[in-house]
Formats: C-alpha cells, sequence, structure tokens
C-alpha cells in the first residue's frame, strides 16, 4: 500500500475530505496539520492573546511554532517514507523543508486561492513537482511564465455515488449567504446582497458585515460543520466571489458546497468556469448583477417546483461529476504517484 503524508489544516473544510479519497484510492495517509500550534492557528482563541504581544514577541513566537511543526513533518516524513507528500496550501511552510522533502518523493501542492494571490503562488509554485490550483486562468498564467508543473483542478463536493437528493420538508432561511466581507476583494458582495435583503437574507461571515449596510441580516461567524447544515436549510444560496477588478476564471467553493447540500445555487455570472461545470438554467441559476440577482431570487422563491428541480440537478450533477474521489483520481492519474 502506497502512503501519502497529507499536510493541512484539519481545521480546513477539505482536510477531511481529501484524506477519506485518497484513502478510497488505496493510500495510507498520514496528516500533519502545519497550524498544529495554537500561535499559527488564527481559529484557536490563545491565538489572539498571542498575537496581541508586542511584536517582536509575537514574531519569536511565531517561529519557534513554525520550527516545531517543521521537525514534526520531517520527522515523520522520515519515518514514513511517503510515495507522496501533499500539502494543502501551505503558505508559510519553509523552503529549506520543502526542499528536504523533495528529496524523499515528489510534492504536490493544492492551492485553493487564486489571483489576488498571484504574487505568493509565483513565489512557491517552483517548489513543488506539481502545482494544483482551481483557476484555469492561474494555471495559463503560470504556464505561460515557464512553470510547466501547474495543473488546473476545480473545488470539489464532498459527495459519494451512493447519497441521494431528499426534498426537503421545511426551510429555516430564504436566502442565505456565506462569505468575507472585505472592501477591497469583496465589495461587491454588499451591493449585491442589499438587492434580496426584503426576501428573507440571513448571512454569515466575519465580524467586517457588522460595519457594513448589512449588519442587521449578520448572524457572526460560522464553524466549517455548520456550514452544510445551514445551506440545507437554505431555499436559495447566493454566490458572488472576489472583486470583478480580480482577473481570473475559477470559481469558489461554494458553489460545490450549496450544490452538495442540496439546495438552489445562484451564482454571480463572472468566474466563467461555472458555465463548465454545472449547466445554467438547469443546474445552477445566474445572474449578471444587482437587479437581476433580485429578480431571480423572488422568481424562485414564489416558484417552488421549479427551485426544486434545479436543487436536485445540481446536486445530481455535483454527486457524478465534481466529487473530491474524483479529483483526487484525477491527481493520482495525471502526476503517477
Amino acid at each position: 500500500m502506497k502512503n501519502i503524508l497529507l499536510i493541512a489544516p484539519t481545521s480546513s473544510t477539505m482536510c477531511s475530505p481529501i484524506r477519506r479519497a485518497f484513502e478510497h484510492h488505496g493510500f495510507e495517509v498520514s496528516l500533519v496539520d502545519y497550524r498544529g500550534n495554537f500561535v499559527l492557528n488564527p481559529e484557536n482563541i490563545l491565538h489572539r492573546f498571542v498575537k496581541n504581544l508586542p511584536p517582536r514577541l509575537f514574531v519569536y513566537f511565531k517561529r519557534r511554532a513554525k520550527r516545531l511543526i517543521t521537525r514534526q513533518i520531517l520527522k515523520k516524513a522520515e519515518k514514513i517514507k511517503p510515495d507522496c507528500v501533499f500539502v494543502v496550501k501551505g503558505p508559510a511552510l519553509y523552503p529549506d523543508t520543502l526542499v528536504s522533502l523533495r528529496k524523499i518523493c515528489p510534492l504536490i501542492n493544492y492551492y485553493p486561492e487564486t489571483m489576488d494571490q498571484i504574487d505568493l503562488i509565483k513565489k512557491i509554485a517552483p517548489y513543488y513537482d506539481y502545482f494544483v490550483n482551481l483557476d484555469p486562468y492561474v494555471v495559463e498564467m503560470l504556464k505561460k511564465e515557464g512553470y510547466k508543473n501547474a495543473l488546473y483542478i476545480p473545488f470539489s463536493a464532498d459527495l459519494n455515488e451512493n447519497d441521494r437528493w431528499i426534498r426537503p420538508q421545511k426551510y429555516l432561511y430564504n436566502i442565505s449567504f456565506i462569505g468575507t466581507y472585505d472592501r477591497k476583494f469583496y465589495s461587491e458582495r454588499e451591493f449585491i446582497l442589499n438587492e434580496v435583503k426584503d426576501f428573507g437574507l440571513c448571512l454569515w461571515g466575519n465580524e467586517a458585515w457588522s460595519d457594513t449596510s448589512l449588519r442587521g441580516y449578520y448572524r457572526g461567524r460560522v464553524k466549517t460543520e455548520d456550514i452544510q447544515n445551514i445551506y440545507r436549510n437554505s431555499k436559495i444560496v447566493i454566490n458572488a466571489d472576489i472583486s470583478r477588478e480580480v482577473l481570473g476564471t475559477g470559481v469558489n467553493l461554494r458553489p460545490f458546497e450549496a450544490t452538495a447540500a442540496g439546495t438552489m445555487l445562484l451564482n454571480r455570472d463572472d468566474r466563467k468556469d461555472i458555465f463548465n461545470l454545472f449547466e445554467d438554467g438547469k443546474e445552477f441559476v445566474s445572474f449578471s448583477g444587482a437587479g437581476d440577482v433580485r429578480q431571480k431570487a423572488e422568481y424562485y422563491l414564489n416558484h417552488e417546483e421549479e427551485r426544486l428541480k434545479i436543487a436536485e440537478a445540481g446536486f445530481n450533477r455535483a454527486r457524478n461529476d465534481h466529487t473530491y474521489i474524483k479529483r483526487i483520481g484525477e491527481i493520482i492519474k495525471i502526476t503517477g504517484i
């Protein structure tokens, strides 16, 4: 049996399904969390305390924590002699660590970010035998600049072939949105969601929403394990990704989470890869802007059978074509691990 050393934060929604997908394909998986120290984990309550220390002291504790994690990674690699090291993002891993690991086996990075992090992507991609990204635009850019190791693999739905769509008995929410607010990268989200707030909007995300015109609709932060339950109890899930000023065509994780939950996805039309992944009007519904999102949200809230038909078709498409098992299978085939 082949071994995979998976280096990923356990708090990531992708960690567990990626691990299960490798196990499905016959790999034994060993996991190291590169945020497995409270100093490095922004979601740990102690992290906030340490971050508020004087800057020089915080930097000292951060470097010490990174060295501890680095030793843990190298020790694990030396012990199990993996056939591959699979990193989920890992932007802060030391280059020397990657060089050492690469002497043992091939390195693959699945980097789930797009053009807003292109400078960092270009910096770390050369350290990997294969650099996997969700955005075709990013992958083509890397290849044109000589990074022949770049692979396009979109996000995934956490489903398996035995899962079946279930018609909901009742809903808790009319329209749901989960996502970050940031004036630089996500300013359009406030503008778009304002158009549907009177239809029963509920939104979750970072605290920055509290300083927007939508503060009255903000429900707080959401735990990773609660996302699917929120979507499952929503009639419509809206997705609007990064600002249109940021180039790129790849879509974020939300369309796969929403369709996997069996709800109807109402998705912004500016990230064009969505049309390659799902059929518009049949498996999801696209909108072009604020006026369009309002019109379509109102229509599908008032036409339940049509909405449910699209929700079921989106679920089936995600289950049949966009699962972690299929994605990891593609990576295994392409890389030959």
